[in-house]
C-alpha cells in the first residue's frame, strides 16, 4: 500500500514513478472545507454561548492559519436576509475580538497574499462585497456563487467567502469533489440527511459540528483507513 499526500501536485509526481503489479495506492489529493451556520441559531445565541461557537469556530480555521484541509474557507449563512444580517453583525465581531485576545497575527507576507486574494476575488463577477480590515482581523468576501477553479484562490490566513441560502439543501448544487469537510451549527440531523442525500455524487467527505473540524478519525476523505491498510486472507 502506497500512501500520497501532500496535494495534486504531489500525487502527479508520485504517479510517475511505476508501481509494483500488486501495489494499491491511496491518495490525498487538495481539499477544500466549510462551514454551514443557521442564521437564526446564530441570531438567538444569548452571549455566552455564542462566544464558545466563536471559539469553536476559532480553533477550526486558526491553528493552522486555515491552512489544514478541513478547516472553513467558505461559510454559509442559512437563513432569511435579515436573520442573517443580525447573524453576521453579532458573529464577526466576536471573532475579531477572539483573535484580538488570542494575540492572533499575520506575518506580512500573508498578510499581502490575502489582500491579493481578495482583490483577485473583488474582480470576479460572483462577488458582492469585499471587507478591508487589519491584519488581525478576518477579511470577509461576499460571493453570489463560488465555481470550482476559485478555491484554488484561496490561500488562507483567516480570509472567508460569504454565501447565502434560504436552506441548507439548497446550497448541496454548490459542493464539488474538492470539497472535503463540512462544519455546521444550528441544524437538525434531518437538514444535515437532506443535505448529504442531495450534494453530487463525490463531494462532502465529513459533515460535523463546528469544534471538531480537525479531529482526525478512521475515516478521512472518504476513506476507511483501517479496511485500506489491512489485508484479509479469506479462509472457507
Amino acid at each position: 500500500m502506497g500512501v500520497i499526500g501532500g496535494g495534486d501536485k504531489t500525487v502527479r509526481a508520485i504517479r510517475a514513478v511505476p508501481l509494483p503489479p500488486q501495489a494499491a495506492e491511496l491518495t490525498f489529493a487538495d481539499r477544500f472545507s466549510l462551514a454551514a451556520l443557521s442564521a437564526r441559531a446564530v441570531a438567538e445565541l444569548a452571549e455566552e454561548p455564542l462566544r464558545e461557537l466563536v471559539h469553536h469556530f476559532y480553533n477550526d480555521a486558526f491553528w493552522f492559519h486555515q491552512m489544514a484541509c478541513s478547516s472553513p474557507r467558505l461559510v454559509w449563512w442559512i437563513g432569511g436576509g435579515a436573520e442573517t444580517e443580525a447573524a453576521r453583525r453579532r458573529f464577526w465581531p466576536l471573532l475579531a475580538d477572539k483573535l484580538r485576545r488570542e494575540g492572533y497575527g499575520l506575518p506580512e507576507s500573508a498578510h499581502i497574499l490575502r489582500w491579493a486574494a481578495a482583490l483577485y476575488y473583488a474582480a470576479q463577477p460572483y462577488t458582492v462585497a469585499v471587507s478591508a480590515p487589519n491584519a488581525a482581523l478576518p477579511q470577509l468576501v461576499g460571493v453570489e456563487a463560488l465555481p470550482p477553479e476559485a478555491r484554488q484562490a484561496h490561500g488562507g490566513a483567516g480570509l472567508f467567502l460569504e454565501g447565502r441560502y434560504e436552506r441548507l439543501a439548497d446550497a448541496a448544487s454548490a459542493v464539488t469533489r474538492k470539497d472535503q469537510t463540512l462544519a455546521y451549527f444550528g441544524f437538525e440531523r434531518e437538514e444535515l440527511l437532506a443535505f448529504a442525500r442531495s450534494v453530487p455524487a463525490g463531494g462532502i467527505d465529513r459533515i460535523v459540528p463546528i469544534g471538531q473540524a480537525l479531529a482526525f478519525g478512521g475515516v478521512w476523505d472518504g476513506y476507511h483507513l483501517l479496511t485500506y491498510f489491512s489485508r484479509e486472507i479469506d479462509i472457507r
